[in-house]
């Protein structure tokens, strides 16, 4: 018999919103698979399978977790997004399969542009603003889907500004007859 662990994100809109539910895929389109990390996660069941083929031990995991569960189970259906750890390793829950992701704990080099990205994400998370962000040369774009105007993105201003950054640009859409607007911010670093 084979020990396993489930995974799955924590209930947490913050660390849920862009990664709960999503494949690797479109982790990676919108600049969201470094914030794949053990800590978002929280352990949602213990259990025993009989030892095999790794894919075909998932699969039979998966299967048990959709209809009725176990008493102890405290999760929801396995889903996409979430981990299975069997051994020391983890398999994340992609579209049709199961990929192993591999967690260091060793800091590696990063690149200004991802120094750019992560700055501008932790200033989002510092003022409790939610946004896709794109970094290019040495500009960054965080969009903001339907914000209020006054809060949102005057916020999201304020803040890039006591940071350090000027905005170059904005691209505003106004829903009809609301308060609130989809905008892109373009920014760059003040010299």
């Amino acid at each position: 018999m084979k020990k396993y662990n489930i995974y799955q994100i924590k209930n947490d809109s913050q660390v849920a919103r862009g990664i709960k539910f999503s494949g690797l895929e479109e982790l990676e389109k919108y600049n969201l698979r470094s914030q794949l990390t053990l800590d978002i996660y929280q352990k949602v069941y213990t259990g025993e399978i009989e030892d095999g083929d790794i894919l075909v031990m998932l699969d039979r995991i998966f299967s048990k977790f959709q209809g009725k569960k176990p008493a102890d189970f405290t999760g929801h259906s396995v889903s996409v997004s979430d981990m299975v750890e069997m051994d020391g390793k983890y398999y994340y829950c992609d579209h049709y399969t199961w990929k192993e992701i591999i967690f260091t704990e060793t800091k590696t080099t990063e690149t200004p542009k991802k120094d750019l990205y992560n700055e501008v994400a932790s200033i989002l998370k510092e003022g409790n603003l939610y946004g896709d962000i794109n970094t290019y040369d040495n500009q960054v774009e965080v969009s903001i889907e339907w914000g209020d105007w006054k809060h949102e993105h005057g916020y999201l201003r304020y803040l890039m500004e006591q940071k350090g950054f000027i905005e170059t640009n904005e691209e505003i859409t106004e829903e009809d007859g609301s308060d609130c607007y989809s905008a892109i911010h373009t920014f760059k670093k003040a010299a």
